[in-house]
């Protein structure tokens, strides 16, 4: 019988060439795995954020439509624009259709006829800057006036980099009964606020009345302190601040939160009741503005939570 060659090569050049194959074979496919694995680094950039928008995404027609948005720069750049141009640029859209610019609202002084003025940096390299309280409806005069949902966006043009944010829905809803006639009413609010709020404290339109009462009142006592216990002290002494909110402030600011409560100025409405509540000396008011407040603001909640700690130790104190 003719006898088998052998299965594997027998000459010594021709295995160290068949080894040395196998090898880089395997080194090139673990290079391949260890490539797809590792992370890959994020690339650097200027970015826009819509932060908040109305009541949780959500207006009547007619109510002003709150926005926050934060601008980053994650260069080693500064982001720059040309001078006598605009920041921000807001746009909308109704479902698929056409984007429409809004007014810009970030104006950059200078400028010339013949554009020899210098750039403005608007972010310095790592920096960040928020904008709060932007009010969309003076910046969009084109919005629709009719229920329905449209998207928002804002973005950055700057020289040679440029950012945009991703779309946010916005749900217009009809008002009816108190709130489409607090709606209609608010125009003249201002001509007797405290009889509005009495009147109308409840609807989506009287949170940033509601807010602005509340500074009107304490003013410095509210608006210079930092911290909350602070403000609870100071306010507690303000004669005026303590009758209005005895009287007639905590019950409306507390039916507002518990009807809206994700409305766009919920935080700030939170906070000026748990003073109304430390004020009074109720720790379980306290307490429960605390507990609202994780959800929103969990800086604020830790303060507010503090000082019912405190108010609870001092009862526990007394004889």
């Amino acid at each position: 019988m003719r006898e088998l060659g052998p299965l594997v090569p027998t000459d010594t050049a021709q295995i160290c060439r068949s080894a040395v194959r196998s090898r880089l074979h395997f080194l090139a496919l673990a290079a391949t795995t260890i490539f797809l694995i590792l992370p890959r680094a994020s690339r650097a950039e200027v970015t826009a954020e819509i932060v908040a928008l109305g009541d949780a995404g959500r207006v009547f027609i007619g109510q002003p439509i709150y926005a926050d948005a934060r601008y980053g720069n994650d260069t080693a750049s500064p982001f720059r624009l040309p001078a006598g141009t605009t920041a921000d640029r807001w746009e909308f859209r109704e479902g698929a259709g056409a984007i429409q610019a809004c007014s810009p609202r970030i104006r950059i002084p200078g400028g010339s006829v013949g554009g020899s003025a210098e750039p403005v940096v608007f972010l310095e390299p790592r920096q960040s800057r928020a904008e709060r309280e932007i009010t969309l409806d003076s910046l969009c005069a084109n919005l629709p006036r009719r229920a329905g949902k449209i998207s928002i966006r804002v973005r950055l043009e700057g020289i040679g980099q440029s950012a945009a944010s991703s779309w946010r829905s916005l749900d217009l809803v009809t008002p009816t009964g108190k709130e489409a006639d607090a709606i209609a009413a608010a125009p003249h609010a201002h001509d007797d606020l405290e009889g509005f709020l009495k009147r109308f404290g409840d609807t989506a339109v009287a949170a940033p009345l509601l807010r602005d009462l509340n500074e009107i009142e304490a003013r410095e006592d509210w608006t210079s302190k930092r911290s909350f216990d602070d403000r609870v002290r100071a306010v507690s002494a303000n004669v005026r601040w303590m009758r209005s909110a005895n009287e007639w402030r905590l019950r409306t600011t507390d039916g507002f939160l518990r009807r809206h409560p994700d409305s766009y100025f919920s935080t700030e409405l939170s906070m000026e009741l748990a003073a109304m509540y430390a004020a009074q000396g109720d720790t379980s008011g306290v307490e429960r503005m605390a507990q609202a407040l994780s959800r929103t603001d969990p800086a604020q909640a830790a303060q507010v939570r503090y000082t019912a700690d405190r108010m609870k130790t001092g009862a526990r104190s007394r004889p």
